[in-house]
């Protein structure tokens, strides 16, 4: 059975120099035949870090977009002129213009939208992209109040609306007869995320991989997500960007061995 290698090339935080770390998450999926990129982080640290890994960014096959906020995609621009080959996967709500409540603008660099028209493949249903390696484009939403809207608008011809993340998608791989999910911001709610993917693949979690956005959470909210967590029984959590360094280490206290913080350069295998 196939091991499937995953490096997170930018996240906020770095361990060590030459390593860096920005507001931002970039995760590399090296499969057999596929080198998977999922989000571009803000700006160029995911080129830096991925020179002092050794990592050819040419040779990425695919790049997945997780939704389009500029800390998931503000590479973009840069990442295209390294790799002029690789599919660009993304949903069509993704270049809208997303807001701030402050009506800050927080979306898909604006230089870089027409660009993507050209260059990018738009989903709106969940797609195998490699054997065992699936696009999740369909989140349903269980419990809303579990959801990550709070503070997220999107400003459609002048009315400024509700973000509701309708861009937002995940990875998941199979092996083993479990699934393993790999997650940029979870803002459709990480409970959500999970309760979809039991549903499409009646199978259990085995490993949660990404942002959990719990960073801006209470502490009864917190703690109903991490009980839901727990009851998954999963082999590892690795949690980095908008998961909180609170929740990381109330997930560590729970989980003990079974929980991991993916700083910039950091692989695991699968």
């Amino acid at each position: 059975m196939s091991t499937y290698k995953i490096t997170t090339l930018i996240d906020n935080l770095a361990p060590r120099s030459p390593l860096v770390g920005e507001h931002g998450l970039s995760i590399l999926i090296e499969a057999p035949g596929k080198n998977i990129l999922m989000d571009v982080g803000q700006g160029n640290g995911f080129i830096k870090n991925a020179k002092t890994l050794g990592i050819d960014l040419s040779s990425i096959t695919d790049l997945v977009i997780s939704h389009g906020h500029y800390d998931h995609t503000g590479g973009l621009e840069e990442f295209i002129k390294i790799n002029k080959t690789a599919k660009i996967y993304i949903k069509p709500d993704a270049v809208k213009n997303k807001l701030r409540k402050n009506k800050t603008y927080i979306g898909i660099p604006k230089n870089i939208r027409e660009m993507l028209q050209e260059r990018a493949t738009f989903v709106s249903e969940n797609i195998e992209i490699s054997k065992n390696i699936h696009l999740i484009a369909n989140i349903e939403t269980f419990n809303q109040e579990e959801t990550n809207y709070q503070g997220m608008f999107i400003n459609e011809e002048g009315a400024i609306v509700q973000d509701t993340f309708e861009d937002e998608l995940f990875i998941a791989i199979i092996k083993d007869n479990k699934v393993s999910i790999i997650n940029g911001c979870a803002h459709k709610g990480i409970t959500n995320i999970m309760r979809t993917t039991t549903k499409i693949f009646n199978m259990p979690i085995n490993i949660l991989f990404g942002g959990l956005h719990l960073n801006a959470s209470g502490e009864k909210r917190r703690k109903n997500i991490i009980e839901q967590i727990k009851n998954i029984n999963a082999e590892k959590i690795i949690t980095n960007h908008c998961t909180g360094l609170l929740a990381f280490h109330e997930l560590k206290t729970i989980f003990e061995n079974k929980v991991f913080y993916g700083y910039s350069g950091e692989t695991f295998s699968i």
